[in-house]
Order: C-alpha cells, then structure tokens, then sequence
C-alpha cells in the first residue's frame, strides 16, 4: 500500500493587498476629505439616506494634496513595477481621488473600479471603535462556485474566500483595480472616514532617440507590507 504523504504547493495566480501605515500626511489629508463633505453636506439639497447613509464628496483638487498625490502615484508604480509589468514605457497618473464618510449602519456592497484604473485605494483618516473596515473578495469565480464548507471561517486559509482588514487612521490600502472591495456596516455612532482614489497609466515619453525620459525612479525604504 502506497504510504499517503503530503505536497507542498506551488504558488502562482496570488492576490495581492498592500498595507502601509502613513500618518504623517493625515494632518493636511483629512481636513480637506473633511472640506469635501462638508461641502456636500452644505447644499441645500442634501439629505442623508436612511437606508444607505455614505457620503461622497466630488474631485478633491487641493495643492495641500500634493506631497501626497506625488507619493500615491510613485507607490503605485513601484507595486506594478514589481508585478512584473514593463513599467519603464509607462507612467503613472491619479485619475480620482475623493473622500467618502460612512455613517452608523452604512456600508458598501461589493465593487471593482474600470475606466482605465490599474491601481484603486484608500487612505484611512477616521476609524472610530467598533465601526467599518474593507473587506476584499477573491477574483476568481470558479472557485467560488465550486466552494466546499471551511473547517473554520475564523481562520485565514487557502480556502477562505474574503479577508476582512482591521484598519487604523493612517493607513494607506492599494490592490489592483480588478479586486473586488466592500466596506461592513459601520457599528459606531461616530462616522468612518476615507480617502478614495484611482491611479491609471499612461505611455512614458520619449524623446528623438527613444529612450524613455520620464519614466519615474523607484523610491527607497517605503516599508509597505503585502498580504
């Protein structure tokens, strides 16, 4: 009789989310995500939905943000970079950011970002207690058809279908744009603030020889950790 063993697996096709904790931009960052809202909040047509009570600002264009636009879109190139995309013929630009407030009891159902977006993320400057955090769900819709029941839903495992984050105010959250993304409900009374945004890429240009000019360098030590 052949003796059962086990097999180690070769990993390929992984989903990665990477995670690095930032607070030193929430001093300009979050009030202007505030400025945003409370624009919206100002119009006299505003009125908070009961049954879906998030609040979105529009484009945030503020010159306060740029030290962190700037990082944003270095990071991003450096994650696609690392990906193994041939980044030295692109570059990479922010195409929205915003800021979005959920209140008590409200949530985001699950949602991925097109037009064009390569990198989508979050910048965290509010998280109260017991309120929202992202949860994110595995792309791959065969295996979710064909799912078998988990010996413990508590557990990260190869067979755990979603992975839910316990985020902090500071935190800076990037997947590819082809993830799927929720937020939970929001069980505190106080409100769970973010900033949104979207990076897209864009041909590197060149000059009369072909080199590529302006493709961007890699920054050292940023320090962001993938799960």
């Amino acid at each position: 009789m052949v003796e059962s063993t086990r097999i180690e697996p070769a990993k390929f096709f992984e989903t990665p989310i990477y995670i690095e904790h930032r607070p030193e931009f929430l001093d300009k960052v979050a009030p202007i995500g505030q400025m945003g809202i409370d624009l919206v909040k100002s119009s006299p047509d505003f009125e908070i939905d009961p049954i879906y009570p998030v609040i979105q600002s529009g484009p945030l264009n503020h010159p306060d943000m740029f030290d962190f636009i700037q990082y944003i879109t270095q990071l991003a190139w450096n994650i696609l970079n690392d990906q193994g995309y041939a980044m030295e013929k692109y570059n990479t630009f922010v195409s929205e950011v915003w800021s979005q407030q959920i209140e008590k009891h409200g949530q985001q159902f699950e949602h991925i970002h097109g037009a064009g977006s390569q990198i989508s993320g979050f910048y965290f400057t509010s998280v109260p207690a017991n309120s929202s955090y992202p949860r994110f769900k595995d792309p791959r819709p065969g295996k979710r058809q064909l799912e078998l029941p988990l010996k413990n839903h508590h557990v990260m495992s190869m067979g755990k279908s979603d992975v839910m984050l316990g985020v902090q105010a500071g935190d800076i959250v990037m997947t590819n744009s082809w993830l799927e993304h929720s937020f939970v409900p929001n069980k505190s009374d106080e409100p769970f603030e973010f900033i949104h945004f979207n990076i897209i890429t864009s041909p590197a240009v060149r000059n009369t020889s072909s080199r590529i000019v302006s493709a961007p360098q890699s920054p050292q030590n940023t320090n962001t950790e993938v799960i």
